[in-house]
């Protein structure tokens, strides 16, 4: 799934930054691809909502290793560095 966030200037809607996040479902790896130019904050939680996984990402592709993960649904966020969420998205790890 790919989100693009966005600033609205004057009533004009321009794309300012994406995040895409894949494959889903999952088995071994989730991918994040940022086009943002500083560090994010990715935390998967299970759906007690007991973090599993933090890692910070960067630019680029970054890739989240699940592959130790029992299968089931995770919810994987993804904040900027002021802790705001930027994409919440439901995983399927199979």
């Amino acid at each position: 799934m790919s989100y693009t966030l966005s600033e609205n200037r004057n009533n004009i809607q321009t794309e300012k930054d994406y995040i895409t996040i894949y494959p889903n479902p999952a088995k071994n790896k989730i991918k994040i691809e940022s086009s943002y130019n500083s560090y994010h904050k990715a935390k998967l939680t299970d759906m007690n909502g007991a973090m599993v996984i933090a890692e910070q990402i960067f630019t680029g592709l970054n890739e989240l290793s699940i592959k130790n993960l029992p299968k089931g649904y995770y919810i994987l966020t993804v904040s900027d560095e002021e802790n705001r969420i930027l994409v919440s998205e439901k995983i399927l790890k199979n």
